[in-house]
């Protein structure tokens, strides 16, 4: 007769399961239940929408009945028509296995949808299932750019998130969730104000410039943020963004050690030449120059050729 996991095995094999697998188990097993919510809970991706949630690779929604056709826990169609019932164990434990190649972390190329009995399994719900009873959660991907209104979490709870991914809602909704750390790098689509999250993360991107005007805000944020990038500058507001950034640098006397990258498919050689005939700069190759700021500070700005674009970056030393 096999003899159960000791309570310390039991602790080691949790720590390393699928965290849906857990989450499956953990609603039908008290003994696992306890252990569960002792051993930390790592997730990969979490993202949040109004209709429906993300963990990893599989995807939470309320079952709402469709005429005519009802999920098959023994379809073999899993590929096209993944639709489970979440709490089918041993199907979601055959699915599962097939579904965890990924093709750019953390976006899978497969999912599988887990459609719930309980209409009230809500994003809340879902979410208080998961993370009640825990100190703390290690998210490496918080995606929140489709949740119009945010969830709040049990009490209590803290998040170690790497980063996170806000598109262009509201910044104060933030203040939603409680950060054990800094977050590495926040994603934002466009400037409304700071937030002390956005302050304190050791990286900021930008998905899209829309105004040169957003040059200056970009500017102040490189001095509590050393590191930001911007995703794509439009070709006519390139000269004028790099010409904001050194102003405000030399006027503010930016220290050493900050990074800013964007991309760009301008005519960036012939816009260095402007901007080191400008701020009396020195050439140092032909993809690379040097600009003096105050005192013995000087930015470094270097390019690199990439499917007909640009990529520029600019270095306090």
């Amino acid at each position: 007769m096999p003899r159960p996991l000791t309570y310390q095995s039991s602790q080691a094999v949790i720590k390393y399961m699928n965290p849906n697998k857990r989450f499956q188990v953990s609603q039908c097993c008290p003994g696992f239940h306890r252990v569960d919510k002792i051993v930390p809970l790592r997730l990969e991706c979490l993202r949040l929408n109004d209709d429906k949630t993300t963990i990893n690779n599989c995807i939470y929604r309320v079952w709402e009945p469709q005429q005519g056709y009802m999920p098959s826990k023994y379809s073999n169609s899993i590929r096209f028509n993944p639709y489970i019932m979440f709490d089918t164990i041993d199907n979601i434990d055959d699915t599962l296995s097939g579904c965890d190649v990924r093709k750019t972390n953390p976006i899978y190329n497969e999912h599988v949808q887990l459609y719930s009995r309980d209409r009230n399994l809500d994003v809340k719900k879902l979410l208080g299932l998961m993370f009640g009873g825990r100190k703390e959660v290690h998210i490496k991907w918080l995606d929140l750019r489709f949740c119009s209104s945010m969830v709040p979490l049990p009490p209590g709870l803290k998040l170690n998130v790497e980063e996170i991914n806000i598109g262009s809602i509201d910044p104060k909704n933030l203040d939603y969730f409680v950060l054990a750390e800094p977050v590495k790098a926040v994603h934002i689509s466009n400037l409304k104000f700071p937030h002390r999250t956005i302050l304190k993360s050791k990286k900021l991107v930008i998905s899209h410039l829309r105004d040169v005007i957003e040059g200056t805000v970009v500017a102040r944020l490189l001095f509590y943020i050393k590191s930001v990038h911007i995703d794509q500058i439009s070709g006519g507001e390139l000269l004028q963004f790099i010409q904001i950034i050194i102003r405000e640098w030399k006027s503010r006397e930016q220290v050493p050690g900050t990074r800013l990258s964007a991309i760009s498919y301008s005519d960036v050689p012939a816009i260095l030449k402007i901007i080191e005939e400008e701020f009396h700069g020195k050439s140092l190759s032909d993809q690379y120059i040097k600009v003096p700021l105050r005192h013995s500070t000087s930015v470094h700005i270097s390019f690199v050729k990439f499917d007909g674009g640009f990529w520029l970056e600019m270095k306090t030393f």
